[in-house]
């Protein structure tokens, strides 16, 4: 299902199109995604969730991008993949007027794990 939705997300960045109806079908189930341990589906998340906040702020609903934002920041600090938490802060920066001081510690606390 991960795939899939992370599919349809991108279509609806590249085509304006509004898939809010589909992902409040499926929010239950994207709220168990967190949860996945193993490498694939790591993977299938943090594009999920990067492309989830992409769409949210798209939609001007930065606190909700935030948030998804800063689930993949904090995705790719636990897994330790470099590329996709440097992506996922370019993503940060783009939403950090809208950060709170909290949100803005709690990445920079990341990077100097790093």
């Amino acid at each position: 299902m991960l795939p899939g939705l992370d599919t349809i997300l991108r279509a609806a960045l590249r085509h304006g199109l509004n898939v809010d109806k589909l992902l409040e079908t499926f929010s239950d189930q994207t709220a168990e995604f967190g949860t996945y341990e193993d490498e694939g589906n790591l993977a299938h998340y943090y594009s999920f969730s990067h492309h989830l906040a992409l769409y949210q702020k798209r939609a001007g609903r930065t606190e909700e991008a935030l948030e998804q934002v800063l689930q993949a920041v904090r995705l790719a600090h636990r897994s330790g993949n470099d590329s996709y938490f440097t992506r996922s802060l370019a993503l940060f920066e783009l939403l950090r007027d809208w950060a709170t001081a909290e949100q803005v510690r709690e990445v920079q606390r990341m990077i100097k794990e790093r």
